[in-house]
């Protein structure tokens, strides 16, 4: 069974189980996601998704998130693939640090 559904749908692009220390999320899961053009931080218990919040809007859609191997968490956006609203500097590699 999934842990979390959405209606309408996110279209929910990389996830990743943040382990680093260099920011607040650790032991979660982080969502990236196209439609809604958020990065999504899932605290995950027994029971399934405990609490969800926004920890990053504004930078379009969002295809993919990572963790560097400096325990940093990365993202790319996908604005440039007919379906976004791009500008000049798109698309963007980012480090999240906080």
């Amino acid at each position: 069974d999934p842990i979390k559904c959405y209606d309408p749908a996110i279209e929910p692009g990389g996830i990743v189980f943040y382990y680093g220390d260099k920011i607040k999320l650790e032991n979660s899961l982080v969502l990236a996601s196209l439609r809604a053009s958020h990065l999504f931080n899932l605290e995950i218990d027994e029971g399934g998704v405990k609490s969800q919040k926004s920890i990053l809007s504004g930078v379009g859609r969002i295809r993919d998130v990572a963790v560097g191997p400096d325990g940093y968490l990365y993202l790319i956006t996908s604005n440039t693939d007919g379906k976004g609203f791009p500008d000049a500097s798109d698309d963007k590699l980012l480090r999240i640090v906080k």
